[in-house]
Order: C-alpha cells, then sequence, then structure tokens
C-alpha cells in the first residue's frame, strides 16, 4: 500500500500494480501480457489488428475464407496445404501475435471440427508455428483460450457509435460457421465484458475507501458495481434469445449443431473458453472474498486463473489482498452492510447475474444433448438419456452457492 502524498489517501495494492501493466503496454505498442487499463478493465485498450505483415499473407487469406472452405468441406486440403509459416521473433513481431494466434488457435480447432471423423494430427503448417506463438505469449501449451474466441476475436462496425461495444454493432473478426447464432453468442460474452469495464476502477475505489474508512465512498461504489451487474443481467446476457422473432434469436438447435463443438478442448486436461474463463467472473469473486472452490467449476476456475496472462494474475493477486468483506462485516454498519448485500445479490443471488447465467445455460444445454451433443467446453460429458443439462445446472447451482458461503 502507498500513501499519496497530497491528499494523505491510502492507495490500494490493485492501483499501485495497475500502473505498471499499463505503462508498459503503452511503450510495448502491444498487450500481449494482458490486457489491464482503467478505461477498459480486461478488454483490448485498441481494437484487434485486422492484418497480418505481407509475409503472413497466407493466414489471413484463408482466415478471410474460413467459412466458405468451413461450409464446402474443403478445409482440411487447404490447410494442409498452407506453407509453414515461421512466427519467430525475427519473422513476425510482437504486435502481431494475438492476432496469429487467433487465426492459428481457430485454424487448429476448425481443421479438427470440420469433419465427422477426426484428424490423427494437426498439420505442421498450424502446429508449428502454433507452438511458437504459445511459448512466446508465455502460455503453458497451444489451446484455444478465451482471448482467441472472445475478447480478440471482434471488430467494429460503426466506430462513431455512443456506445460501439453492443452486439447490433459488432461483427466476428474470425467467423467459422458464420451464422447469427455464432455472431451473437459469442459477441454477447463481449459485450458483457466491456460493458463491466467499469467495475475494475469501482472494486480498486471500493478497497481504498476500506484503508481510509470512508464508508460513504464505500457505499456509492457498491451501488455503482450493483447497477453494472444488474445492466448486464437484464440488457446484454437476454441478447442470447431462443425466441425467432428477437433480432439477436440464437436458435437452439442450430447452436448445438454449428457453434457448440467447436470449442471443445482438443485433448483432455487443456483448459477451454468456456464462460467461467471470463475475468469479470475471477474479479467478482476475488474482491468478494471467495473461499470456496470445492465444486468441479470452482476447481476449473483456479485452473483457468494459472493459464491466464500474466497481467491479470498479478492484478487479481493484487486485489486479493484487502478484505471488504471483513470490513463491512466488522462495521455493524446496516446502510453499508445492506449495500453489500445488495450488490453480491446482484452478482450471486438466485435473481442475479450468476442466476440468470444459469438458467440461461439450462435452457440451451438441455436442447444441446437432446439433439446429439455429448460434451461441454468445460468437460461434461453423456448421452441424452444421462441428463447431462442437469449435471451442469446442479454444478453451476453449487458452485453459486459456494460464493454465498464466503
Amino acid at each position: 500500500m502507498k500513501l499519496l502524498s497530497n491528499d494523505c489517501k491510502t492507495l490500494s495494492p490493485a492501483r499501485d500494480f495497475l500502473n505498471q501493466p499499463m505503462k508498459n503496454n503503452s511503450k510495448n505498442g502491444h498487450e500481449n501480457l494482458g490486457f489491464l487499463s482503467e478505461k477498459f478493465g480486461f478488454m483490448p485498450a485498441h481494437e484487434p489488428i485486422q492484418g497480418l505483415p505481407r509475409t503472413h499473407f497466407a493466414w489471413d487469406d484463408l482466415a478471410h475464407n474460413l467459412s466458405t472452405l468451413y461450409r464446402n468441406q474443403t478445409l482440411r486440403k487447404k490447410l494442409e496445404r498452407m506453407p509453414v509459416l515461421s512466427a519467430d521473433r525475427d519473422s513476425l513481431d510482437d504486435v502481431f501475435l494475438l492476432r496469429a494466434s487467433v487465426i492459428l488457435s481457430i485454424f487448429a480447432h476448425a481443421y479438427t471440427r470440420v469433419e465427422n471423423e477426426p484428424p490423427v494430427n494437426i498439420p505442421d503448417s498450424i502446429q508449428t508455428p502454433w507452438i511458437e506463438i504459445t511459448h512466446r505469449l508465455k502460455r503453458p501449451e497451444p489451446f484455444l483460450s478465451y482471448i482467441d474466441l472472445i475478447i480478440y476475436n471482434w471488430k467494429v462496425r460503426d466506430s462513431t457509435s455512443i456506445d460501439p461495444m453492443r452486439v447490433e454493432n459488432l461483427d466476428l473478426l474470425i467467423p467459422t460457421v458464420n451464422n447469427q447464432e455464432e455472431r451473437v453468442f459469442y459477441l454477447t460474452q463481449v459485450e458483457i465484458l466491456s460493458q463491466t469495464s467499469p467495475v475494475l476502477m469501482h472494486v480498486i475505489n471500493a478497497q481504498e475507501a476500506v484503508l481510509n474508512n470512508n464508508k460513504k465512498a464505500l457505499i456509492k461504489e457498491f451501488s455503482l458495481i450493483k447497477k453494472r451487474i444488474q445492466h448486464i443481467t437484464k440488457v446484454s446476457l437476454p441478447k442470447i434469445n431462443p425466441r425467432p422473432d428477437s433480432k439477436t434469436h440464437v436458435d437452439p438447435i442450430v447452436w448445438a449443431k454449428t457453434v457448440a463443438p467447436f470449442a471443445v478442448p482438443l485433448k483432455e486436461g487443456t483448459q477451454g473458453p468456456s464462460g467461467t474463463s471470463s475475468p469479470f467472473f475471477h474479479l467478482m469473486d476475488v474482491f468478494l472474498q471467495r473461499l470456496n472452490y470445492s465444486s468441479i467449476l470452482g476447481q476449473e476456475a483456479l485452473k483457468i486463473r494459472e493459464w491466464y496472462p500474466e497481467h491479470l494474475r498479478n492484478f487479481l493477486l493484487a486485489v486479493e489482498q484487502i478484505s471488504v468483506p471483513s470490513y463491512v462485516a466488522n462495521s455493524k454498519d446496516s446502510k453499508l452492510l445492506n449495500a453489500y448485500n445488495e450488490m453480491f445479490e446482484a452478482y450471486a443471488g438466485t435473481n442475479g447475474f450468476l442466476g440468470a447465467h444459469k438458467r440461461k445455460v439450462y435452457g440451451y444445454l438441455e436442447m444441446a444433448f437432446k439433439v446429439g451433443r455429448s460434451v461441454t467446453i468445460g468437460g461434461f460429458q453423456g448421452l441424452f438419456e444421462d441428463k447431462t443439462w442437469q449435471e451442469v445446472d446442479r454444478q453451476l447451482e453449487e458452485t453459486r452457492q459456494e460464493r454465498l458461503l464466503t
């Protein structure tokens, strides 16, 4: 903790840590070690790069035509014939690594999923540079991360829009099946993370209110966090809508057949880009001092956090150092406790975001397993008669209850 000399305000470890990654990212001209900033939270500070150098045109070209090749079943041959391009430091500048990671990760999954019969191996044209990119990004192994599939896989239609980071104003940077179900399902997650970007600074402000014993300021931050969570619960999450008359209709059957299987990890033990990977969940859990991670999804969350980029891991550790719930409990202040409980319910309550998310998952997974899906991104698997969607629902409820016990 630091003391700010001009107003004698004690700063939280999280704010102290935040400054250095922001400076590093600005100096380096890239965010390879993790998206982290006051304004954009866990989202990129700049719109994802839409092109690689001419030396790697083959990747861009195939990515541009990916959905067509996927649809007409010629993708595997194209990828097998694609030249093996180097992704070492002499061949590809750091600024292009995140786009290259998106492309190669999606290529690997597309190559595997495009046909019913899985391939024996992923071709060197994908695997060799994918391994190089993984090493340079300091990831434990090649895998399709939440960053690749969601956080760095979008582009804005109209940048002059007052509120551009909405599903209606976004397109996928690299679609695979290129249907409404894919676009809305992925981009709703982009919208949610973008709309909760202010929560990062509200969390820091709340911790500093605790350090400076400012209950009025703390109540204000609780209220602001609650409003952001209520917004994504009522406005953003419902955009994944099963109703055919909705402008953001996501047909459960089409989704199950075309989108749902794509991101399932290629090998057991590898992290998949499930919703649990969203940094928003991890920020809230650390801020609210979640202690119980014994459920299947709780254990998955801890593994996901270990695989996060360096800046994100260290920031969450910094947030973890200040216990806001303990301060609230010890204060015995009824107004403060009520404000905290309202924020907590907005996040983890039955009718809060986690409750709404659980109901949304149940509806889509029930239909998915009825039409033949056998495994989820998070590793839950079984046949229709096993009613696996009910097991997922039980696990989501268990992990929600774990938050209530903090």
